[in-house]
C-alpha cells in the first residue's frame, strides 16, 4: 500500500495560495483606529493607558487633529462666472467648468451641489455633467438663472460632496449686462469727423433698421456717420468677456411713435459696433427696384444737432444707463461732410 506523507501544519504557507485576509489587509485605505475615530465608535484601550473621554479616539490616531479627507476637488476657475439672457427659459448662456478629483478613482463618487436660492429656485443650474473616472475629472456647464446682487458674491457655491462630506467648493456668480462702459467713444477731432454718404436699402432686419418695413419691401436711405465701438460692463462694473458673445443688442428710440432695433450682437470682448450719424429717408419700394440704389446719387445730408436718448438692451437685459444726452452734429465745411459725436461727461 502507498506510503502516506504527514500533512503540513495549517500555519505553514502553501505555494500559490494567498489568504483572503492578507489581500484585504494589503488593499485597505485606513486601519481600525481611523474608522473608530471618524465615526466616533468605542475602541479598546491599551493596558494602563488613560485618555480624556472627549479626545481618546483622536488621540489614538498619532496626534492627528482630524481624519484625513478621502478626496479633494479643485475647479479650473474661481469664481465661476455665468449668466443668462431673457427670456430665461430660452437662454443658451453657460460657462464650461472642469473639476479635478484626487484620487482619480473617487470621481464617480463625487456629487455636485449648488447652494443659494431665489424664491426657492436655484440661482445657478448645472447641466451636461460628464465624469471621466480615468482622468479624474468632472466637466459640466454652469447656467445662470438669477442675477447675483452686488455685495452677495458668497451667496452661491458649487460644492463637491462625497457621502455628505465636502471635498471642494467654488463661488458661482451670475453676471448680467448692466451699463455702458464710461470710456465713451468721442468723435470731435476735425480730422476724424469727415464722413462719406452711403446709399442703403433697409428693413426691420437690417443695420440700421426701420420697424414695420418687411420683405419684400425696402426703404431707400442715405446715411452719414461713423461706427462706434461700445463696451458693456456687468453689475460689478467689470467688462463683459466672451460669456455673452453673440447676445442680441438692441438700441431703441422713438421716432413718430416707433422703435428702432440696430440688429447688432455682442462680440467676445463685450463690445458691439454702433452706427451713429444722420439719415435722409427716401422712398419705400419693392426689393426688385432697390438693386441699383447703392450706386445712385446720394440724398443730401440733413444738417443740424440731434440730441439722442436711447434705451439699450443686451441679451434682453435693459441697461441701467443707456445712451443719454449724446449729441450728433452734422455740417458741411468747405464741401466736406462732417458728423461730430459728443457724449456727456461720464457719471459714476
Amino acid at each position: 500500500m502507498p506510503r502516506l506523507e504527514p500533512m503540513a501544519p495549517l500555519s505553514a504557507p502553501v505555494p500559490g495560495w494567498v489568504s483572503p485576509g492578507s489581500l484585504l489587509h494589503a488593499r485597505r485605505l485606513h486601519d481600525e483606529l481611523w474608522y473608530a475615530a471618524r465615526f466616533q465608535l468605542p475602541w479598546p484601550r491599551l493596558a494602563g493607558e488613560v485618555l480624556e473621554p472627549a479626545g481618546d479616539m483622536l488621540a489614538l490616531m498619532e496626534g492627528s487633529s482630524a481624519p484625513p479627507p478621502e478626496c479633494s476637488v479643485e475647479f479650473d476657475q474661481d469664481p465661476v462666472k455665468t449668466g443668462y439672457t431673457l427670456p430665461r427659459d430660452e437662454s443658451t448662456v453657460s460657462r464650461t467648468v472642469v473639476a479635478t478629483v484626487v484620487p482619480a478613482e473617487m470621481a464617480e463618487s463625487v456629487v455636485l451641489e449648488v447652494t443659494g436660492t431665489v424664491a426657492g429656485k436655484k440661482r445657478v443650474e448645472l447641466v451636461d455633467i460628464v465624469v471621466n473616472a480615468e482622468a479624474g475629472t468632472i466637466t459640466f456647464k454652469a447656467k445662470g438663472k438669477f442675477t447675483t446682487p452686488v455685495g452677495e458674491t458668497d451667496a452661491t457655491m458649487i460644492r463637491a460632496v462625497v457621502d455628505g462630506d465636502e471635498c471642494g467648493a467654488v463661488k458661482a456668480i451670475v453676471v448680467v449686462p448692466f451699463r455702458i462702459r464710461r470710456d465713451y467713444p468721442q468723435v470731435t477731432d476735425p480730422t476724424l469727423t469727415p464722413v462719406m454718404p452711403e446709399n442703403v436699402a433697409i428693413d426691420e432686419k437690417s443695420t440700421p433698421a426701420v420697424p414695420k418695413v418687411r420683405d419684400p419691401f425696402k426703404w431707400l436711405v442715405t446715411t452719414y456717420g461713423h461706427v462706434l465701438t461700445i463696451g458693456i460692463n456687468d453689475q460689478f462694473d467689470n467688462e463683459l468677456d466672451d460669456l455673452y458673445e453673440g447676445a442680441d443688442v438692441q438700441e431703441k428710440f422713438a421716432r413718430k411713435g416707433d422703435e428702432y432695433n440696430i440688429n447688432r450682437k455682442l462680440d467676445a470682448e463685450g463690445t458691439y459696433g454702433d452706427p451713429v450719424g444722420v439719415i435722409n429717408w427716401g422712398p419705400i419700394v419693392h426689393k426688385s427696384a432697390a438693386g441699383g440704389w447703392p450706386m445712385a446719387d446720394p440724398l443730401p445730408m440733413p444738417l443740424g444737432v440731434q440730441k439722442q436718448d436711447i434705451r439699450v438692451l443686451v441679451g434682453g437685459h435693459q441697461l441701467k444707463s443707456g445712451i443719454k444726452n449724446r449729441r450728433v452734429t452734422s455740417k458741411i465745411v468747405e464741401g466736406v461732410h462732417h458728423v461730430e459725436i459728443k457724449w456727456p461727461t461720464p457719471q459714476q
